[in-house]
């Protein structure tokens, strides 16, 4: 029998059970293509309710994806969790619920007919979020040395005092990084809200504006225990950043504070992304014959089940296909009534020759 996408869904949350009381949250995508003509759409947004409810994690648009249910209750350990379901009536309609802003995702349920038998096509495509390049490497500064302490385990059988000072290393380099990430938000923040030509010089025009304003505020923690200083300098830098950004490109102050803050608010979604799990769903027939790209790691009856991990969406798009082929019922039944009467023809003009030959006789 056909698992239903709530039995489904049920089957997902049961199994990461753990991780949500652990503290992230799960993102369950799931496509039914298996009944009707119209593929539909479930997703769930669940764990934590601070990290749910923190505004960070994107819900779906209204106009796809409608509210079906929305939860909160305390777990075996007594934590707070939240769990929020979003239905789509027309899932190849749907904008994708888990992609970075100016890279929208793509869903969509094919289904073809080849006379004999029918073909159900799933595909599901995961952008790309581009984190490297938009937001650079948090370990670049990090001495080599020390990231091979921490492949190797080294670091975990070092006494406390070594082991705070190289966290005390790691914590000075990653403020490097945080430096490197905002000079990238900055130019990102130029190019989306300047249209001219000599866009390579504004850009420059831009920094030299802002980097002066980043130099300051490492003067001004430069004398305190790195472990102390919080890497969350937006609330100082967004100001001086979206200055820089509207005085180089000549666009309206209020816009340049726009783009940054949308930018800043797209880096924290990344970074809840980051520590969350996603799951993608496909409840497909096996019918006569079932194919999946890349191999599911599960199959529960119907349902193919697929991890996608942070390491993926930060550098690559990933593409989940799978297809399902079932005969077609109108037509075999139109060749089973060719067949019986192409039989029944032979067999009559067989006994009609018998007949004219024992009347001969």
């Amino acid at each position: 029998m056909k698992r239903t996408p709530r039995r489904a869904l049920a089957l997902a949350g049961a199994g990461l059970f753990a991780l949500v009381a652990a503290g992230c949250v799960t993102h369950t995508l799931l496509i039914d293509a298996g009944s009707g003509r119209d593929a539909t759409g479930s997703y769930v947004i669940e764990g934590d309710s601070l990290d749910v409810f923190d505004e960070r994690i994107p819900t779906p648009a209204k106009a796809d994806w409608l509210l079906s249910k929305r939860e909160v209750g305390l777990d075996s350990s007594g934590n707070l969790v939240a769990r929020l379901a979003f239905d789509a009536s027309d899932v190849r309609s749907a904008t994708h619920p888990i992609a970075p802003q100016d890279r929208p995702g793509s869903l969509d349920v094919e289904r073809r007919n080849h006379i004999l038998f029918e073909v159900t096509e799933v595909r599901a495509l995961f952008p790309d979020w581009q984190a490297l390049e938009r937001y650079g490497d948090p370990d670049a500064y990090v001495p080599d040395d020390i990231l091979a302490l921490e492949e190797q385990g080294v670091d975990t059988t070092m006494s406390e005092r070594s082991r705070e000072e190289m966290d005390r290393v790691k914590a000075r380099a990653r403020q490097l990084a945080t430096v490197d990430r905002y000079l990238r938000q900055l130019e990102r923040t130029v190019h989306s809200i300047y249209t001219g030509d000599r866009d390579s010089a504004v850009v420059i025009d831009a920094m030299e504006r802002f980097t002066p304003v980043v130099k300051a505020h490492l003067m001004t923690i430069r004398d305190k225990d790195p472990l102390d200083v919080t890497l969350e300098w937006y609330d100082i830098l967004r100001d001086p950043m979206a200055a820089a950004a509207s005085e180089a490109t000549g666009a309206p102050p209020d816009s340049a504070l726009a783009a940054a803050d949308s930018l800043e608010h797209e880096y924290k979604r990344w970074l809840d992304l980051k520590d969350d799990t996603v799951q993608m769903l496909i409840v497909l027939p096996q019918g006569i014959h079932r194919t999946a790209s890349p191999e599911p790691e599960e199959i529960r009856g119907d349902t193919l089940v697929w991890s996608v991990s942070s390491e993926q969406l930060a550098e690559r798009d990933i593409e989940i296909i799978a297809a399902g082929y079932s005969l077609a019922t109108v037509p075999m039944i139109v060749l089973a009534v060719v067949i019986v009467a192409v039989v029944i023809a032979i067999v009559m003009s067989a006994r009609r020759r018998s007949t004219a030959g024992t009347d001969f006789t």
